[in-house]
């Protein structure tokens, strides 16, 4: 089994380079088939860190067995809101792709902040 975390400065540069990583460490662990998925959650998760909440951030990932784990922690107490965006809106819609894309996911509070976690399974099923 494999981990690794990576302590990201609050700068929204950070998600190209959060994305960058999440593919090279998927690629290194034989998981090719979950770059595209993964990178797309990991992406929604830094840039809500990054925008809504307090760095620092962590993001991290754990292959577990028949699932990966990860996980974006802030220091922000403040749940993510779940919208349902319009048409026109440029936002609003990176909780519904968290939603869309993982098998599992959810939020787990701190006094000081909140981890965001989801699960891909590693045969490629969304549930």
């Amino acid at each position: 089994m494999n981990a690794t975390s990576w302590a990201l400065p609050s700068d929204p540069a950070m998600v190209g380079e959060a994305r960058a990583m999440v593919r090279k460490t998927l690629t290194d662990w034989g998981l090719p088939h979950l770059v595209d998925d993964a990178e797309l959650v990991i992406s929604e998760l830094v840039t809500n860190a990054l925008i809504h909440g307090v760095g620092p951030v962590v993001m991290a990932l754990h292959d577990a067995g028949p699932a990966l784990i990860g996980a974006v922690t802030d220091h922000c107490t403040t749940p993510p809101a779940a919208r349902n965006p319009d048409f026109e809106d440029t936002g609003g819609r990176g909780m519904g792709i968290v939603r869309a894309l993982a098998a599992s996911w959810g939020v787990w509070p701190y006094p000081t902040g909140k981890t965001i976690w989801f699960t891909l399974l590693r045969d490629g099923t969304s549930t």
